[in-house]
């Protein structure tokens, strides 16, 4: 009696731990941990915003991330982050990602952009797809580093060479004819005047040197364009009299992100180069005076549409960057 009990208990305990081996592991971390490890590790991570009251929730947690294809995927290549929204520490972060319904799972890369939103309860097949979808090399830090087949090295062969010689014509094989039309000048447009003939090309004949005829000179003498000036001919030239573009250009109005506003100088010139290097747009110091101090503006982006300015806002603010589209001066 005793010794089935053991068994049966050894049989429990080995169930048991099969199941917990199967399941997603979610990490207690914050966000700032999960991108530094993420960062360290060369690993996306992705947020699953749940509660305890909520069914859809707990089906996910019984059905899709007990799953053993999915767990098996998910440890290895991601750093799973459970939200639940019934503590008081996670609401500021579900406010921060704007997080209204749940389920809601959030996926970033390993550099800790937001690259997937899905706000609905999902299987584990469809979170499978979801999660290798973003797996790519572009979106780990360190790109993936393909081996190139070396290609065998094959003799050049030298370019043959006409033979200008006498002994051309008796060579084997024949030395090949270039030719191409002359370019002979009417009678009437010929010049009147002499001008210094530059050096002609020759034509390779089968033993003979040719001279090309000379091409036609216009004998005209070429005038400088002289520039418009800003207003009459009394006023004088200057760098400022002239616009370097056009008035329709200068016209125009381009509409930009402001990302970040800063009184310190040295750390609007940082937060200009991370963002600049991280989003990929160009970027601009716009400075502002406000109650007698001095403002630095950090702009992104210079769009010539202003939708393509409101999708590239909605970027970033997607990415925990809130900013406002301004029209650039």
């Amino acid at each position: 009696m005793n010794v089935k009990t053991f068994l049966l208990a050894a049989a429990l305990s080995l169930c048991a731990a099969t199941t917990a081996k199967s399941n997603v592991v979610f990490q207690e971390l914050t966000l700032d941990e999960v991108r530094h490890q993420a960062t360290q590790q060369d690993k996306l991570f992705f947020l699953y915003f749940s509660a305890d009251w909520c069914m859809p929730c707990r089906w996910m947690d019984q059905h899709t991330f007990s799953d053993s294809r999915l767990a098996e995927y998910a440890n290895a290549h991601y750093l799973p982050v459970k939200v639940n929204m019934d503590k008081t520490i996670h609401k500021a972060l579900s406010e921060r990602f704007s997080v209204t319904k749940i389920p809601t799972v959030l996926i970033f890369s390993a550099a800790g952009v937001l690259l997937e939103r899905a706000e609905n309860s999902l299987d584990a097949a469809a979170m499978l797809d979801l999660l290798k979808t973003y797996d790519q090399p572009t979106h780990h830090r360190r790109p993936t580093v393909t081996t190139v087949a070396t290609i065998p090295a094959e003799p050049v062969l030298d370019s043959p060479r006409p033979k200008l010689d006498a002994q051309a014509a008796s060579a084997a094989p024949a030395v090949p004819t270039f030719f191409r039309p002359a370019l002979l000048p009417d009678a009437a447009e010929a010049p009147s005047q002499a001008a210094v003939e530059p050096p002609r090309p020759t034509i390779v004949t089968d033993s003979k040197l040719i001279l090309a005829p000379q091409p036609m000179l216009v004998n005209e003498p070429i005038r400088p364009s002289q520039p418009m000036l800003a207003s009459s001919s009394s006023v004088a030239v200057s760098p400022a009299s002239f616009t370097p573009r056009s008035a329709a250009a200068a016209a125009a109005v381009r509409y930009g992100v402001q990302a970040a506003v800063h009184t310190d100088y040295q750390q609007a010139v940082r937060e200009l180069t991370r963002l600049e290097a991280k989003y990929g747009q160009g970027a601009e110091l716009y400075p502002i005076q406000e109650n007698g101090a001095t403002h630095y503006r950090v702009v992104l982006g210079a769009f010539d549409l202003k939708s393509e300015a409101e999708r590239f806002h909605l970027y970033l603010r997607r990415n925990d960057i809130l900013g406002v589209i301004i029209t650039l001066p």
